[in-house]
């Protein structure tokens, strides 16, 4: 997991570009969502969400961005899908019963998928 407070715009841009990132959030929220990578900037996929990077003149040592390499870094880390750009599986989490069985099988489909 990446901090924004303790990394810069230009880096998270850099990883993300490269594919080193793919999910980011917030720790204030726990919530994860898909990144997009434009010429200019990274932002949330979310359709009217804001870029996720601040810009230079916001304090980044109060942000509470933080980036994932994948989504069950994510879910590792105790966060939880966006219903804005991640709808079905967030349905799916807000259906189940239990929050972390689901997350736990949700990262083994993952590893299942990333195996093959």
């Amino acid at each position: 997991m990446i901090f924004r407070k303790t990394t810069s715009k230009e880096e998270i841009n850099e990883m993300a570009k490269a594919g080193k990132l793919t999910f980011a959030g917030a720790s204030s929220t726990k919530i994860y969502g898909e990144i997009r990578v434009t010429n200019k900037e990274t932002s949330k996929k979310c359709g009217g969400a804001t870029s996720l990077i601040k810009s230079a003149n916001a304090d980044q040592s109060k942000s509470t961005q933080v980036f994932f390499v994948d989504e069950i870094e994510a879910l590792e880390k105790g966060y939880r899908p966006c219903k804005s750009c991640l709808t079905s599986l967030a349905n799916e989490w807000e259906n189940a019963v239990d929050k972390k069985a689901w997350a736990k099988n949700r990262i083994d489909k993952l590893r299942a998928e990333a195996s093959k």
